[in-house]
């Protein structure tokens, strides 16, 4: 994220413009006003972290861009030919924002419609709405070009998306038959053109090309809406068109959204009862107190060993994944929050009582659905405990995303850190390397088997130690 300026400037534009401008600016010197309120109290949702910079005065904000929108504006009332509503000014308004945000290049930062962010509230206490999967709009190239791909970070546990069969890195290309088009659509058809002419072709076969991709653009649909479109709370069925890694061809899911709950926490006894492996399908506000209630059955049973299940686990707040963490790691080092203005952060766990934490043996399953605060939490546990990491690399995105609710109901989601492990490898961008790798075969679980093994073997040297002792 460029500073934070940005997002103080996003706040009072969206403050205005989206209550409809039922008052009319009197002058630039109300919206300096504005803003150094904006600057010493944000608005905020309950519960949701808000990014802790605050500036030093006003002065630091550079208000050119803000009166060149405010021209504009002024300018569309009073000449365009049509009337301009108040609803006119803030769908206008929502549109500024979503451009604003998404030149900032990062797929965590964006505009929130307020029906989105009825979703992300419900999504905090494990309600899910669309395919349901955790979808991201990541850069691809292709050829020679970079553009938007829209792209499956994991599928939510006993969802649509899991019943159907996506999986986590399936790029999601067409739905229904229209292709899902990069934010700069006409990106691919100029690079095309620039080839044909190299070669020197007939001007026929570059008026086809041209022919080609606008029909493809015409019928497209953008990648933000149809973003929108796979998590809303319609209930319509769709025909997903999707490119696998290691599949030759596209394949094609038939999907229906919905709205369904997810129990965050599960857990089942194996190998002879002498283990259990607690599966964490995502991180609400549940989470942490059914964790704690999960290891203390495990413990009144005996249990000897853990197999901590993080495959395919993306959702969750810092707060809720620190709320689970201290389960296995209380009063450590979390990670070291990277903030703007080059400011470094050590976020450390809470303390926990002793009949809540598990100190027993340990083994964490990953792989390439393991995102966010997952994979941070499963870098902590390696870092603190030396735990053993079984299966495959992790997704790499550990960012810190603040959530800030605007006066109408709408929002915006902001990249305000990024978490990096104590002692392990940055893993921005390239994930969390396993101890132990195993590839899925879609088949068995193999991971889990390697799991069990491992988790026979600690167990065991548990057991001298004691036995020394």
């Amino acid at each position: 994220m460029k500073n934070y300026k940005a997002s103080i400037l996003v706040l009072l534009i969206a403050a205005f413009f989206a209550a409809g401008w039922a008052a009319r600016i009197a002058s630039i010197a109300q919206e300096r006003a504005a803003i150094r309120q904006f600057g010493a109290s944000p608005v905020r949702a309950p519960g949701v972290p808000i990014a802790a910079t605050r500036l030093d005065s006003a002065a630091d904000i550079d208000l050119g861009p803000l009166e060149v929108m405010l021209t504009v504006l002024r300018s569309v009332r009073e000449h365009f030919v049509d009337p301009i509503k108040p609803s006119d000014e803030g769908r206008m308004a929502r549109e500024a924002l979503r451009a604003m945000l998404a030149s900032l290049d990062d797929p965590n930062t964006r505009f929130l419609d307020p029906d989105q962010m009825k979703l992300v509230g419900e999504a905090l206490n494990g309600q899910y709405h669309g395919i349901g999967a955790f979808l991201a709009i990541k850069k691809i190239k292709v050829g020679n070009i970079q553009e938007e791909h829209l792209v499956v970070i994991t599928p939510i546990d006993n969802g649509p998306a899991a019943k159907a069969g996506l999986r986590p890195g399936d790029d999601i290309v067409a739905i229904d038959g229209r292709d899902v088009l990069p934010l700069d659509p006409f990106q691919r058809a100029s690079e095309v053109i620039k080839e044909e002419r190299k070669k020197a072709v007939d001007k026929d076969v570059i008026r086809k090309h041209i022919e080609s991709e606008t029909k493809r653009i015409e019928e497209g649909i953008p990648i933000l809406k149809a973003e929108r479109t796979l998590i809303s709370e319609d209930d319509k069925e769709f025909e997903l068109t999707v490119v696998r890694k290691g599949t030759p061809k596209p394949i094609k899911v038939r999907i229906k959204t919905q709205a369904f709950s997810v129990d965050p926490v599960s857990w089942k006894l194996i190998n002879n009862d002498r283990f259990a492996c607690i599966r964490i399908s995502c991180f609400t506000d549940r989470t942490a107190d059914e964790l704690e209630g999960a290891v203390r059955d495990l413990k009144s049973k005996g249990v000897k060993g853990v197999i901590l299940d993080l495959r395919n686990t993306a959702a969750g707040s810092l707060e809720t994944v620190l709320s689970a963490a201290k389960v296995f790691i209380p009063g450590r080092v979390f990670a070291v929050e990277h903030k703007s203005r080059n400011r470094k952060l050590p976020i450390r766990v809470e303390q926990c009582s002793e009949d809540r934490v598990w100190s027993g043996p340990l083994v964490v399953l990953v792989n390439s659905g393991t995102a966010r605060m997952a994979e941070v939490l499963a870098a902590a546990l390696k870092d603190n405990l030396s735990t053993k990491l079984v299966g495959e690399s992790s997704y790499g995105d550990p960012s810190a995303v603040t959530l800030v609710e605007l006066r109408d109901g709408s929002g915006i989601t902001m990249t305000t850190g990024r978490l990096v492990p104590l002692r392990s490898p940055d893993i921005y961008g390239k994930g969390l390397s396993p101890d132990v790798p195993v590839a899925s075969d879609g088949t068995q679980d193999k991971q889990l088997n390697e799991a069990v093994e491992l988790l026979q073997s600690l167990a065991a040297k548990t057991m001298q130690a004691r036995a020394g002792k």
